[in-house]
């Protein structure tokens, strides 16, 4: 697996900070920023990443794949920095904030295969390459402090889901097959080992607990004979990881998974119809958990609204705000942040010309 240069100038491009491990029990997160609910024209990217001070994002330029900096209100700022010139698309890529650093995953145009690039300020980019095709989704997925390789990468391949351990220097360590069904974009590490989705086509949702060789350690059924899931997520939380999913009849739901096959929430079927689900775990200044909020869209006969549907540290439900006045025809991304917001993407329906733009909404604690 070779490692090179980037030879791309970081002026101005970047403004780093480090971050807490993720994965603690209890953590106490960084002073709150100003927040100021409001939009703004974005970026039309799927991948957002708090970095300390901002955020940063993946744009695509033609095949070419830029990293930019956000102000934390979701404004640009700074030069763009050119990853690589022969990217194959924004759905082949991942981007994630680990300890201060930049992991930055991406497939190439020509053969499919797999370039991860570190980016830390002070020092040059480096670029590892993994021998393999993707063939479908990838995730780089950040690791808790205490463990001695901070970040790896799952990646969907000819094998079938396969693992790839990122050590800190950049450098890749020798890859791991997964089970079968494993989704790659829905993974987070749990102890010294990962959590993960496994969804079938006609067999619902499972969560199956991994060790580092991506060996199953045990397993639990979230939706059986629901049919299909259209839609799958897991988040980070500070007692461990939430899923949010729909199933064939169109319902959503979400549960909390704990250590090794314990299902701390049981699954819940979410009030009212919503699409494409995510969960914000609400801290308080102590670094526990106080509040759940689950962002999605609520369609009507007329139009699609984005929707917040609040949950007390409980899990019970208190209230249902609609987030937006204006319609919209998608959601792109939610990205959470370490005091509790988010910087969400999502497209505005055909009103005024506008359809097809992206713009970032602020979403406070």
């Amino acid at each position: 697996m070779a490692k090179r240069s980037v030879c791309t100038s970081l002026a101005g491009a970047l403004s780093l900070a480090a971050l807490v491990g993720c994965g603690a029990t209890r953590f106490r997160p960084p002073p709150r920023v100003v927040c100021e609910v409001g939009t703004r024209q974005g970026l039309p990217t799927p991948h957002l990443a708090w970095n300390g001070r901002g955020w940063s994002a993946l744009i695509l330029d033609g095949h070419t794949l830029y990293l930019r900096a956000l102000h934390p209100d979701g404004s640009i700022f700074g030069d763009a920095m050119a990853l690589s010139h022969d990217a194959d698309g924004l759905e082949h890529a991942a981007l994630a904030m680990i300890h201060g650093t930049h992991r930055i995953a991406f497939a190439t145009r020509g053969d499919a295969s797999v370039q991860v690039v570190r980016v830390s300020e002070g020092s040059d980019p480096t670029v590892a390459s993994l021998a393999v095709a993707l063939t479908g989704t990838i995730s780089v997925v950040p690791r808790p402090t205490q463990t001695s390789v901070p970040a790896a990468v799952f990646l969907e391949t000819p094998r079938g889901t396969e693992r790839s351990l990122i050590e800190e220097d950049g450098d890749l360590g020798p890859t791991a097959r997964c089970p079968r069904g494993v989704v790659p974009d829905a993974v987070q590490a749990v102890g010294d080992g990962f959590v993960a989705l496994v969804a079938g086509e006609r067999s619902g949702l499972s969560a199956v607990w991994l060790d580092e060789r991506c060996r199953e350690r045990s397993r639990a059924v979230l939706s059986e004979g629901a049919g299909e899931v259209h839609w799958r997520e897991l988040t980070a939380g500070p007692s461990g990881a939430w899923v949010t999913f729909t199933d064939g009849n169109q319902g959503g739901w979400f549960a909390a998974l704990g250590n090794d096959g314990e299902v701390r929430v049981p699954p819940r079927r979410l009030e009212g119809a919503i699409e494409r689900p995510s969960l914000l775990v609400g801290l308080d200044d102590a670094g526990t958990l106080h509040s759940l909020t689950v962002l999605g869209i609520r369609r009507t006969e007329v139009d699609a609204r984005l929707v917040t549907l609040q949950y007390d540290q409980e899990a019970r439900f208190s209230e249902l705000r609609t987030l937006l006045n204006e319609p919209i025809r998608t959601l792109d991304v939610v990205a959470p942040s370490p005091w509790g917001g988010a910087l969400i993407g999502y497209q505005r329906s055909a009103t005024a010309g506008s359809m097809g733009y992206s713009f970032f909404l602020r979403m406070c604690p």
